[in-house]
């Protein structure tokens, strides 16, 4: 049997990447393939590990004015995402040492593309079982990025003193370079290219070609996918079970056979003409048959309405919790708030307190001041009863500030 590579890349935009980091990193709590086998997730190799959310990672080289986004619309693929495996068939009797040697060889092409610096996550999953058999592949996330030389223009200084130097100048004469920066592109370091015959080349096939190569160079017995969009028939999982079990209804007088290729977890391939074959018996079949593919329509889309609510439910779920975190954060300002008014309040008594005290001792003061006035200027008056007022209010004045500390009935008195 022929082996043959299983390829697919895709930009993915910034809205987007949430989604795939959940799936690739197993952070999800649900998920749509039902294959995937969670208690399994911890023999799962990681080339290279995140050290954060993808788009944060991103973010702070961006930051750091390692990348640039110039020209990049909002929706524009920032990240590409590579899955690489082959079909199952291909691991049967594959010890350890062959599968690691196999993956390390695709982790090495992904280097070379992308740069180890542009890979954000790599990730070999062997969590998943398909019809009896483990599908082993790897998803790689990178951030595609060109090297942008950026030019002094003609009406610039540099140009000019070139210019007269020189007489003719190349704009793109190296000594004109004002500076180089690593731009984030997509569209532009995945460009198609033409053959001697003037025919595009999509980049799509490029990259199978080149990995399907590298990994023959290396010993390993594969072939490269088929060419173009026509070969293959691409179905989601459900779709997939679906198909087979319309072919069980069929009985196997009517069945073709059928050759899956698992490409990863959302998505296998069908040959065409097998594909057709089994989408003529649906024309063949009865009318009970016919509301039996109907009703596997139905459920395929009723499982994706399921998975689309759970998806919201868990973004309810994670908006829930933010929500009560915020109330703890609210029930401690309000204790706070709470103290700080009993604290006012008491400060509020002290102030009368005080006001009090103060006005008490200016009368003292006053009444002192008014009788020395009078034992000095009136030689009427009698000498040891002024003292004797004086000294009393002196006492008084002391005996308020000696005091001033005593608290009764709840406030300073």
């Amino acid at each position: 049997m022929k082996n043959y590579l299983v390829f697919r890349e895709e930009p993915v935009s910034a809205v987007g990447i949430l989604h795939r980091q959940q799936h690739n990193e197993r952070e999800a709590e649900v998920y749509a393939n039902g294959n995937i086998d969670l208690a399994r997730k911890n023999e799962n190799i990681y080339f290279k590990k995140p050290t954060g959310d993808y788009m944060e990672m991103v973010q702070e080289r961006i930051d750091a004015g390692e990348l640039s986004i110039k020209g990049l619309k909002a929706d524009a693929g920032i990240f590409s995402e590579i899955v690489i495996g082959v079909n199952t068939d291909f691991w049967v009797n594959k010890d350890e040492t062959y599968r690691r040697e196999f993956f390390e060889a695709v982790y090495e092409w992904l280097k070379n593309k992308f740069g180890e610096e542009n890979i954000i996550s790599c990730v070999w999953h062997r969590d998943e079982i398909f019809e009896g058999k483990t599908n082993e592949h790897i998803h790689c996330v990178a951030v595609p990025t060109v090297r942008k030389k950026r030019y002094y223009s003609k009406r610039s200084v540099q140009y000019q003193e070139l210019l007269e130097k020189e007489g003719k100048v190349n704009p793109h004469d190296e000594r004109l370079l004002k500076n180089e920066e690593v731009q984030i592109s997509h569209s532009k370091f995945f460009a198609s290219s033409k053959d001697e015959k003037h025919r595009i080349i999509y980049s799509y096939t490029l990259l199978q070609d080149e990995v399907a190569l590298e990994l023959q160079k290396k010993g390993f017995d594969i072939r490269r996918g088929i060419t173009g969009q026509a070969g293959v028939k691409h179905l989601s999982p459900l779709q997939y079970k679906a198909v087979m079990q319309r072919l069980e209804l069929q009985g196997d007088v009517l069945a073709p056979q059928i050759h899956p290729i698992r490409i990863d977890e959302d998505t296998v391939a069908l040959p065409v003409e097998e594909y057709d074959a089994v989408v003529s018996l649906k024309e063949k079949a009865s009318k009970q048959t016919a509301a039996y593919a109907e009703a596997v329509d139905v459920y395929v889309e009723e499982q994706k309405k399921l998975t689309e609510k759970k998806q919201e439910i868990y973004a309810v779920a994670k908006k829930q919790s933010q929500i009560e975190f915020e109330e703890m954060q609210y029930e401690q300002l309000k204790e706070e708030a709470k103290r700080l008014r009993e604290e006012n309040e008491m400060l509020k008594s002290a102030i009368e307190f005080i006001k009090e005290k103060v006005q008490t001792l200016v009368s003292c003061f006053k009444k002192v001041i008014t009788n020395w006035i009078s034992l000095r200027t009136d030689s009427q008056v009698d000498a040891s009863k002024i003292m004797a007022v004086i000294d009393n209010e002196v006492r008084n004045g002391i005996t308020i500030l000696n005091n001033e500390n005593i608290e009764k009935g709840g406030r300073i008195r």
